[in-house]
């Protein structure tokens, strides 16, 4: 080559010194390299110029900073190893963070606080179960079956009630109040006393039950299911024109039926 002494430039690392016709200057650390040491050189920031972003490789001469980051995509080099605990891959200080790295063993503060606290909670109701088992369930109150006489006995008491507390705005007078059981279906079957006038309609005195009750009377609603009052032991229901007394006496006690047609 002592034709052209002044043409191309000799590689500047040590171990190679080719002389190198097309040489490349390194923006890093401005010295001139042959081709096949242009990316690895071991300059502090060539392994970032490497080409479709492969890692440059050296056959000839390891770099100043050995340790790759293990960041997909990273080529940074460190001196000495930063390892993570969590993944124990080795990490520049750019990525050397379980967050930074997105390291897939490491559990965010959230997952940790959310894990302590399921573990409290499991172990409080671990704690609380052999209690709740002691708690001995509250006995179902037994409905007292009465025979026909407690029965009367006790219908005289409520009759002799309600009469006692009546309502002025009723305008029933003290002489014509009179006392009916009415057993109903609607919404739960019942049996329950009902005060009326003893001079009222079938059609009035079912009107009364209706709204004492609270059950809907579509009566006056043409194609509706009507409402209908029985005797307790009648199959046919009474007729809505007839005076109460045409069917029962003017003693307390009776007991009517209310159903609706089906």
């Amino acid at each position: 080559m002592a034709e052209f002494p002044d043409v191309g430039k000799h590689c500047a690392l040590s171990s190679c010194q080719k002389l190198d016709f097309t040489p490349h200057l390194c923006p890093h650390c401005e010295k001139h390299f042959c081709g096949d040491h242009r990316l690895s050189h071991g300059c502090l920031d060539a392994a970032a110029t490497a080409p479709n972003g492969e890692p440059p490789t050296s056959n000839s001469a390891a770099p100043l900073r050995p340790h790759l980051c293990a960041k997909n995509g990273c080529f940074n080099r460190e001196s000495v190893k930063i390892v993570c605990s969590h993944c124990s891959q080795n990490f520049c200080l750019s990525h050397r963070h379980a967050e930074d790295h997105e390291c897939k063993y490491h559990e965010s503060i959230n997952d940790v606080e959310n894990r302590q606290k399921e573990a409290v909670k499991k172990e409080i109701m671990a704690k609380l179960a052999p209690k709740q088992e002691k708690i001995a369930a509250p006995a179902t109150k037994k409905t007292k079956v009465l025979s026909v006489a407690e029965q009367k006995k006790m219908d005289r008491i409520e009759a002799m009630r309600l009469k006692s507390n009546v309502n002025p705005t009723l305008g029933i007078p003290k002489e014509l109040r009179m006392v009916i059981f009415a057993k109903v279906f609607e919404p739960e079957e019942r049996r329950v006393p009902i005060l009326i006038h003893m001079r009222w309609t079938v059609g009035r005195c079912l009107d009364k039950i209706a709204s004492d009750l609270k059950i809907i009377n579509d009566n006056g609603v043409t194609d509706a299911k009507k409402l209908r009052l029985y005797k307790d032991d009648g199959a046919e229901p009474l007729t809505m024109s007839d005076n109460i007394l045409d069917h029962f006496g003017v003693s307390d006690l009776s007991t009517v039926i209310l159903k609706r047609d089906l």
